[in-house]
């Protein structure tokens, strides 16, 4: 836990130009005792919020020593705050990286408000945090924040990311659930800007796409109140456990919420189903063990596109063995003392600790914390290259937001640019997590989804034989009839009536015959031409009927002849005269039907 002042400093280093960040390094907070106190304080520390920190800390040194700002005698300093994944605490922090103010009592250690921020990393932090940069038109590139609205620019004019809007991710997922046929799923995620539109993207594109959503849980964003939080979880676990037929879920929840969400399914031994995890926890292996990965089923993760970030991680092991970046950093220093590790610790243990914070660091987040800082730095360099910046005391904010918005940027030799929506939008990597020798393994990419054209490529993937539907398939030969009320994926199999059809499987009709020529069975699944039959001449049966017509037509001639030979005798006009002869030639046509 931190003290009121480590927290309400951060960590600064001094520089002519001051980029802000904001992590969520702790991932709760305790309300104060008295309302005399109104500032919280931090609790739980995340490694892999410390790591991201990190992550900047190493990009602002790497940009330090970068011939466009060196030859300008420019450098950059950061201050750094924790926003404990609370929203209050980080418009309060938003507010000391904009003050003029001072470090502790010391008046004479001045820290320069900051020129732009990196962060945050969860949308509804980046949302409310982007409303207070706009009054000053500071820019903010956020590593992680996601939600749709925020590539509005009528409403955030100064936010820039350098991670895709999350309308690609869920189009990506409906996609996979598509050709998977996946069509009955259920939907998990932590409350907030982030999940609810998460949620309301996805329901629209699965309901357009005939994919129907079985359940929808809603876990609280804060972990503060933990009878609230284990309410949730364990409404959301029942849940799931009785929909046995729901075999595919997708989850924007936070790491911590899914932690805790398998931790319950795997007591309860539940039914193994996939996992499709969002890029706020598909690289975080710690939120399972390897036991447990094999008990809840797989992990299918959409990850930000990233690049090797192996410079990050040794920059992390030297920082372990710097007795300074204890002294100097209140969150490392932190996280070491959480492990009883001093500065005079073996080189073992310290090693073994700096392991486990860099396993904790998401590869994509790392990297896009990367791009954000290099995309400052160059865009302060274009800048003081035609103005002194030395002379005027900076780089004036709607300046550098121009920069920003206009310029492209290098970062290994890659270009780089916000497209008109201040996005950077590489596309996704799908990786299907892996337990291997006790740990679990969460880069295991099998597929790529492509945002320019909509390409998701999943022949890699294996789980064929995964079947997530409300209703069995109706075969060919049935309609779909779905009760009143009901999901359009839930339905009964009715066969087809006498002289109707269906030739494929899950119609919601069957087409009619023609029946002038056609005729059908029910439950049939084509239409069967009819066929004409008629008697042989040498059939027995035959002979008999023709034998029978004949001697009809002979009687028929007789009598004709007959009543003509005696047309005139009063009997054979009492029967009809001439009027007979008509009737006899028509019964005589009749014979020979």
């Amino acid at each position: 836990m931190q003290s009121d002042e480590e927290q309400k400093t951060g960590v600064f280093v001094p520089g002519n130009i001051i980029i802000g960040g904001l992590f969520p390094i702790h991932t709760a907070v305790e309300q104060p005792g008295h309302a005399s106190n109104l500032r919280t304080s931090c609790t739980m520390l995340s490694p892999a919020g410390l790591a991201h920190s990190l992550a900047m800390i190493h990009a602002v040194e790497t940009a330090n020593v970068l011939p466009a700002l060196t030859h300008l005698g420019l450098t950059l300093g950061y201050h750094i705050h924790d926003t404990c994944s609370d929203v209050t605490t980080a418009l309060r922090a938003t507010e000391d990286l904009t003050d003029h103010c001072t470090s502790g009592t010391n008046t004479s250690d001045y820290i320069r408000p900051v020129t732009a921020v990196v962060g945050a990393e969860h949308s509804e932090t980046s949302i409310a945090v982007a409303r207070m940069l706009n009054l000053q038109l500071i820019p903010q590139i956020s590593y992680a924040s996601t939600a749709d609205i925020l590539s509005d620019k009528s409403r955030f004019p100064g936010f820039l990311r350098t991670v895709p809007s999350d309308i690609h991710q869920t189009s990506a997922m409906v996609q996979l659930l598509t050709e998977r046929k996946w069509t009955w799923v259920g939907f998990l995620a932590t409350d907030g800007d982030y999940g609810r539109a998460a949620l309301d993207n996805f329901v629209s594109q699965a309901t357009k796409a005939g994919i129907c959503v079985a359940f929808t849980e809603i876990l609280p964003d804060s972990l503060s109140d933990k009878h609230k939080f284990e309410a949730a979880v364990s409404h959301a676990v029942h849940t799931i456990h009785t929909n046995p037929k729901v075999r595919v879920i997708v989850s924007f929840a936070k790491p911590e919420h899914m932690k805790s969400v398998f931790s319950a399914l795997t007591e309860l031994s539940a039914d193994r189903r996939l996992w499709i995890a969002s890029d706020n926890w598909s690289t975080a292996a710690g939120v399972l063990s390897s036991e447990q990965l094999d008990g809840v089923g797989w992990v299918l993760g959409f990850s930000f596109k990233s690049k090797n970030i192996r410079d990050f991680e040794e920059y992390v092991k030297h920082l372990g063995l710097n007795s300074d970046a204890q002294t100097n950093n209140s969150f490392f220093r932190e996280f070491y003392s959480s492990f009883a590790i001093s500065v005079n610790t073996s080189e073992a243990n310290v090693t073994t600790t700096t392991d486990q914070l860099i396993a904790s660091a998401q590869v994509g987040v790392v990297f896009s914390v990367q791009m954000a800082v290099n995309a400052i730095a160059e865009a302060v360099a274009f800048i003081c290259k035609h103005t002194d910046c030395l002379a005027s005391g900076g780089v004036k904010q709607h300046e550098l937001l121009s920069a920003l918005k206009n310029r492209s940027f290098e970062l290994d030799g890659v270009s780089y640019e916000f497209n008109k929506d201040g996005d950077i939008n590489l596309g996704y990597d799908v990786s299907l997590w892996n337990a291997n020798r006790g740990t679990v393994e969460t880069l295991n990419i099998v597929s790529h989804y492509k945002p320019t054209d909509s390409s998701l490529n999943t022949s890699a993937l294996t789980l064929q034989s995964l079947v997530s539907k409300c209703s069995d398939s109706c075969e060919p030969g049935q309609f779909k009839k779905s009760a009143e009320g009901q999901h359009t994926c839930c339905y009964e199999c009715i066969d087809c009536a006498e002289n109707q059809y269906t030739n494929n499987t899950d119609m919601d009709q069957c087409y009619t015959c023609d029946v002038t020529s056609e005729w059908a069975e029910s439950g049939s699944s084509e239409c069967k031409k009819k066929a004409v039959e008629f008697f042989s001449w040498d059939d027995p049966f035959a002979v008999v009927l023709v034998s029978l017509s004949v001697l009809g037509v002979l009687v028929v001639f007789t009598v004709s002849v007959l009543f003509v030979l005696h047309r005139g005798s009063p009997v054979v006009k009492a029967a009809g005269g001439s009027l007979c002869q008509l009737i006899l030639l028509s019964l005589s046509g009749s014979f020979r039907r």
